[in-house]
């Protein structure tokens, strides 16, 4: 008897660890997948209030929009939402979300940046 190939036990279990392996491996993938979403949807949040500060230094006393926030530059990334909820410097606050995700998170005057 030739005893050169693998047993189909021997088969069965490695199947078993490489489907535990690509399972761990997914996982991992979505999480930081999801992570570079969310870091995407800050980094916009983070432009826009940047972008509106040096609105409000030249347009004093007046509200900025989404449509303004583009005049000077900003460039919203794709699949990501946002949101203009407040233009005025001293109550300004603006949301976003990714359309993969379901955190909103939002920007306020001070520049803190909170998930909602």
């Amino acid at each position: 008897m030739n005893n050169k190939g693998f047993t189909l036990l021997e088969l069965a279990i490695t199947l078993v660890i490489v489907a535990v392996l690509a399972t761990i491996s997914i996982s991992i993938f979505m999480g930081i997948s999801a992570d570079a979403r969310n870091g995407t949807t800050k980094h916009d949040l983070s432009e826009a209030y940047r972008i509106s500060k040096l609105y409000f230094c030249e347009n004093e006393g007046t509200d900025i929009d989404f449509s303004e926030l583009r005049e000077y530059g900003f460039k919203l990334s794709e699949g990501v939402v946002l949101n203009v909820e407040n233009g005025y410097e001293e109550t300004f606050m603006v949301s976003a979300s990714h359309v993969d995700r379901d955190e909103i998170y939002q920007i306020d005057h001070n520049g803190v940046v909170t998930r909602r």
